[in-house]
């Protein structure tokens, strides 16, 4: 799934840079029903199918209510982004492109959250604890993304960094605030020794510094 979004977001990207209304459709690719037209949108058809290859009833209904809706309204706010659009929320249109990146880990990992079939109440005020982590999760790695593109970005687009909207102080809070609920999210799952619970922030955070070596590389898209 991480694959996936990160494929989209390359042809995002290259759409936006020849045409956004390319960018707005870049969704139909997950429905394997458009033509591709180049190599990039015709791997995204088969990784699609690949990653469908072994779903179960709930992740194909949760695919065609939820992830593809999702990813293109996503497509769609990135093509806004590229002409310049205002966005009243101040976040730069990115707050589509994280919802979309949950609705994909959701994909893999909902039944096990204990997510139902009711797609519709799925809204931010009923998500569960596990739910509110890997939100906050995906949004920390948008904001220090969105940091170190800054320069990047300032040329093309406006995005909650150059704003204002996210600094290093509330890249910081809510980093600290993913601690400490990481934390008590394994309380929660029966693991409440001190040892092992630090042995899983040492990891979570050696997989943020990962991440951010890569952005900083050209690695991460």
């Amino acid at each position: 799934m991480a694959t996936m979004m990160a494929l989209i977001d390359q042809l995002v990207d290259d759409a936006m840079a020849n045409d956004p209304n390319d960018a707005s459709q870049i969704a139909l690719f997950l429905t394997t029903v458009t033509q591709p037209r180049d190599p990039l949108q015709g791997a995204l058809q088969k990784l699609a199918r690949c990653v469908r290859e072994n779903e179960d009833s709930w992740q194909a209904k949760y695919w065609n209510a939820v992830l593809l809706p999702a990813t293109g309204n996503y497509c769609r706010e990135e093509a806004l982004a590229a002409t310049k659009a205002d966005d009243p929320s101040g976040m730069g249109f990115r707050w589509a492109g994280i919802e979309a990146a949950i609705n994909g880990m959701w994909y893999a990992v909902g039944p096990y959250l204990g997510l139902d079939d009711n797609f519709e109440v799925m809204r931010r005020k009923d998500w569960n604890a596990e739910q509110q982590w890997m939100a906050d999760t995906s949004l920390l790695m948008q904001m220090i993304d969105d940091w170190i593109d800054q320069e990047e970005d300032r040329a093309v687009r406006t995005t909650a960094v150059l704003s204002g909207e996210w600094s290093p102080a509330g890249v910081q809070e809510l980093y600290r605030k993913t601690v400490a609920d990481l934390i008590l999210l394994l309380s929660k799952n029966g693991v409440r020794n001190n040892t092992i619970g630090a042995l899983f922030v040492d990891l979570y955070t050696d997989f943020i510094c990962v991440g951010l070596d890569a952005m900083k590389g050209g690695i991460a898209l």
